[in-house]
């Protein structure tokens, strides 16, 4: 039987595995040293294991999918680096896809939600091409200083998520919204969200020009509800890539 169990051992293994990189970097930290180590140097060595989390997130992503297939868990992982950005586009805006598409909500409700605004986050990261990477960099930061306390509406509050959701809604600031751009997102849509079977159900399902115009503009509105406009957080600053890579390296 080669299927994984379910159980707290998955923990266990995580614990398991940040407890080497805690000796690793001691190890390391106590040879350079001599042998010896002062409260000083086991404080920045502590700094150091923590800020190498940022990096090493792809260890607990794995550890946390084995533990929930091993259960057998059918629960989603909005924050998962593939469903990061429609998470955050959906707890902006559905309230406007609820409004501009009352016909395929009222009809499929969650069947058609949730992937429209899978779709539309794939159109989004066309136009800002790096907000997934900076929407888990915010999560992961999130997650450190919160812990498991982190939630949706906190985690909206937080400043490079703020900045995200202006540059998403940014392309559709003008008003009325170009008729060429709203042809396209909507084009992208109907090709992209899966729709109920049955010709009469899938034409019934389209998105019209009109609705898309209406949707954009009460995104454009609710974006600078949530994410007023000020001045922009220095992210490459705070959430250098870079930097986290050398630092989880020094530590293995």
């Amino acid at each position: 039987m080669s299927e994984a169990l379910p159980g707290p051992h998955h923990c266990l293994s995580t614990a398991r595995s940040v407890a080497e990189i805690v000796y690793r970097s001691l190890h390391a930290q106590c040879v350079a040293r001599g042998g010896n180590l002062s409260v000083e140097d086991l404080e920045r060595c502590y700094a150091a294991i923590v800020e190498s989390f940022s990096s090493g997130f792809d260890l607990f992503e794995q550890r946390h999918f084995q533990c929930m297939s091993a259960s057998l868990s059918m629960a989603d992982m909005p924050f998962a680096r593939d469903h990061i950005l429609a998470t955050i586009l959906r707890a902006c805006a559905e309230p406007a896809a609820r409004q501009a598409f009352p016909q395929q909500v009222e009809q499929w409700g969650e069947l058609w939600l949730s992937p429209f605004f899978a779709g539309f986050a794939q159109y989004i990261r066309h136009l800002c091409i790096d907000a997934d990477a900076r929407l888990m960099a915010a999560y992961i930061d999130a997650g450190l200083s919160r812990r498991a306390k982190i939630s949706l509406a906190e985690l909206l509050k937080h400043k490079i998520v703020q900045n995200v959701l202006r540059d998403c809604a940014r392309p559709f600031a003008e008003q009325p919204v170009p008729q060429a751009m709203v042809r396209q997102v909507c084009d992208s849509l109907n090709n992209f969200s899966p729709l109920p079977d049955g010709a009469a159900q899938a034409q019934a399902g389209k998105l019209t020009d009109e609705q898309m115009q209406n949707f954009l503009g009460l995104l454009a509105h609710q974006a600078a509800i949530l994410a007023p406009p000020e001045p922009a957080v220095h992210e490459a600053e705070l959430y250098s890539l870079a930097d986290r890579k050398k630092k989880s390296a020094a530590l293995i």
